[in-house]
């Protein structure tokens, strides 16, 4: 079994921003929860006992996940740029049940069609949930449908 590197051990090889949080840190679950927060977009987690006493930094696995890779036509395109569209739809299907469930992605890159220079922005993406949805889109047909919550524009 690999053995793991507590990185509360070697402070002064972690980067100045995560060193930053950990400097401000203090032994309170308040604090502790607020420097999690903080240190989770950064590739960042570390545990906690009982008494609040922080333990085990490590990197997440945040660094190792890929993104997401959508195409959409214009029109959906051009609503998530402007940020009024919110959610992206996938009916659930056995291709977006394998891409979706249990799966992990850092964020989504939307692509504006399938020329090689179309437009692209990248979105935060903060999760999914399943719900039933009757939309143009569908022939105006009930489906069950992953809602993919959209954070963002990160580029």
């Amino acid at each position: 079994m690999a053995q793991t590197v507590d990185l509360f051990e070697m402070h002064d090889l972690l980067p100045t921003k995560v060193r930053s949080v950990l400097g401000e840190m203090e032994e309170s679950y308040e604090s502790l929860k607020k420097s999690l927060a903080k240190l989770k977009p950064m590739g960042y987690t570390f545990d906690y006992y009982l008494d609040a006493m922080p333990y085990n930094l490590r990197k997440t696995k945040q660094n190792k996940m890929k993104p997401l890779f959508l195409i959409l036509q214009k029109k959906w395109f051009d609503q998530i740029k402007s940020g009024e569209k919110r959610e992206e739809y996938r009916e659930a299907k056995p291709y977006w049940v394998n891409r979706i469930e249990g799966r992990e992605y850092s964020h989504i890159i939307f692509q504006n069609g399938y020329a090689s220079d179309a437009p692209r922005i990248e979105i935060e993406y903060k999760g999914y949930y399943k719900k039933k949805l009757k939309h143009e889109f569908f022939n105006n047909k009930q489906v069950t449908v992953y809602a993919l919550k959209l954070g963002k524009i990160l580029k």
